[in-house]
């Protein structure tokens, strides 16, 4: 791919609606398509998906000033459609149409380069909208319509092969050739365990599917449990789960629904380990306003959710949209509303397309920003 100028806008202006929450600075790259439809944060390291690469963005010093560290590309030429970070550490992945990528960094730092390892998928894989999520040495990815399988892959002792077959197949037991579910639309993986969502499981209002990593290491299984927020009757569905989700240690996080307000139902693990469950622990609840469209992306961290809403489309307005912080209480979390609302100045199209957070940092993506060449923004929304 070759290399794109970089043209860094800042917008020096307070994007928060609580003091002590500050707007770092805007990531826009010139001539770019749709960048920010997918972000990652790992470390000091924004990985930011653009024109079918990753682009690495570092402060310098601050975010008001990032720098362009590298651009991550395939090998085949296939466009990444989603990115992943692990935390903290020296590995992003990303995956296309035709699988998955890992990219390790270098023992000087991050710089231009294809891939360390390509991800072969399994013989149920399409390639339509893919998906991928990674922790530590653990990569999962999916692709909607395949049949109902998620694959797994764990880095050997030596490191990365250039090439790797999955090390286990993850299926949902109710399901499990069947491609009607979107089975793998978001993935999350943290320690030894996989969440999985399925928005069109459960009769069409959702599942999430848990898998834990057996004793002797991943291998092909049905999931530990099933989590979803309520059934079908006749008026409908008791609670749905749409899709986004994001799982911290014993915390995941859903994209849920209501009439007039979005909600994010919270699972917490039981000290005896996941079960089924179709009653959440919590839920956050996102009042109605004139701009809300839906939890259409979620991020977490370890006392920190994330609520990305990309905003409405109609005849009247452009899809403005925005973030919402949630702070995770002294006793633990619990039901409640958003403690903080992100909203870049001036609004911008797509925003809350996609999020990240880490220790603080958040990275909001706008995809639709500048006609579509987007934009990502970059905030400090610390636990007080």
């Amino acid at each position: 791919m070759k290399r794109i100028p970089l043209l860094i806008l800042v917008w020096m202006s307070l994007a928060s609606l609580a003091v002590g929450q500050f707007f770092n600075g805007e990531i826009s790259i010139n001539g770019s398509e749709r960048a920010g439809q997918s972000v990652a944060l790992s470390g000091q390291v924004a990985a930011v998906l653009s024109n079918g690469g990753i682009y690495l963005f570092a402060p310098a010093p601050t975010w008001a000033t990032p720098s362009l560290l590298a651009i991550l590309t395939t090998s085949d030429g296939s466009a990444i459609q989603q990115v992943a970070a692990a935390n903290k550490g020296t590995t992003i992945v990303g995956v296309s149409s035709t699988g998955g990528f890992v990219f390790v960094e270098g023992v000087g730092g991050w710089a231009d380069a294809t891939e360390t390892a390509q991800l072969l998928p399994s013989s149920d894989w399409t390639g339509v909208l893919p998906s991928i999520a990674v922790n530590g040495s653990t990569v999962v990815m999916a692709s909607q319509q395949s049949g109902g399988v998620a694959d797994l892959y764990v880095q050997p002792g030596g490191g990365w092969p250039s090439s790797i077959s999955p090390s286990a197949e993850l299926t949902p037991s109710d399901n499990p050739q069947q491609s009607d579910y979107e089975f793998g639309y978001a993935l999350a993986v943290f320690g030894v365990k996989v969440a999985i969502s399925a928005p069109l499981a459960n009769e069409g209002c959702g599942a999430i599917y848990v898998y834990q990593e057996s004793l002797g290491g991943w291998q092909s299984m049905t999931q530990t449990a099933e989590l979803s927020a309520g059934s079908r009757s006749s008026e409908g569905c008791s609670g749905s789960l749409m899709g986004p989700l994001a799982m911290y240690a014993g915390t995941i996080a859903a994209a849920g629904s209501g009439l007039l307000n979005g909600s994010a139902p919270i699972f917490i693990e039981p000290s005896t380990g996941w079960q089924d469950t179709s009653i959440p622990s919590a839920t956050l609840t996102i009042p109605h306003y004139i701009y809300f469209r839906g939890i259409t992306s979620l991020a977490i961290d370890s006392t920190t959710i994330i609520l990305g809403d990309s905003g409405p489309v109609n005849q009247w307005q452009v899809q403005q949209g925005s973030a919402f912080v949630c702070y995770e209480p002294a006793g633990g979390w619990a039901s409640g509303t958003p403690d903080l609302r992100l909203v870049p100045k001036p609004p911008q199209t797509n925003a809350g397309a996609s999020v990240a957070v880490q220790d603080g940092k958040v990275l909001l993506g706008a995809p639709g920003t500048d006609s579509g060449q987007g934009a990502v923004f970059v905030y400090t929304a610390k636990h007080p």
